[in-house]
């Protein structure tokens, strides 16, 4: 008797677990919360699609003219972006199979240094597109994106204090 009652209790907590996810997993995903992958959720930047498109196209109250042209220059960017990427990918995996062949400290920092200037070419890019996308935009727009930047800053500051308030060590 006493086995099938702990039978019974193991089975009613893992319904009961069960439960709970599937109520948070749905509870989750209606808010607009999903796992992170390829093309899912906010990406890093000004929208989902890249500097000034998607929502930040509407807040900004971008003109059709607008969209065309960082449509224009986005993909611009991406063509003289796409052959460093795929240098970039030859380079981290030269640098694996160095790691994993043992070769010196002098070979990896030479294979380390040349991701390094891979990747001041792809930041140099990015930073070209964006300031080109900058011109366009009128003074009232210009003012909107600052506003915006510096609310992201000020909700960024307070979740930083908030994280460094409930860390900090209690004096009790």
């Amino acid at each position: 008797m006493q086995r099938l009652n702990q039978w019974s209790r193991f089975l009613g907590l893992t319904a009961l677990g069960l439960a709970l996810t599937l109520i948070l997993t749905i509870s989750f995903d209606a808010q607009g919360f999903r796992r992170g992958g390829p093309d899912r959720g906010p990406r890093h930047g000004f929208g989902f699609e890249g500097p000034f498109g998607g929502p930040m196209s509407m807040i900004l109250d971008l003109t059709d003219a607008q969209k065309a042209q960082f449509k224009s220059i986005r993909e611009a960017t991406r063509a003289e972006s796409e052959p460093i990427h795929q240098q970039l990918k030859q380079a981290r995996e030269q640098l694996r199979a160095a790691v994993e062949a043992g070769q010196s400290g002098a070979a990896l920092q030479g294979l380390a240094a040349q991701q390094g200037q891979l990747m001041g070419q792809l930041i140099g890019i990015q930073a070209s597109s964006h300031a080109q996308m900058f011109t366009l935009l009128t003074a009232e727009q210009k003012q909107k994106l600052e506003q915006l930047k510096a609310d992201r800053k000020a909700r960024m500051e307070e979740r930083r204090s908030r994280r460094e308030s409930r860390n900090a060590p209690s004096d009790q």
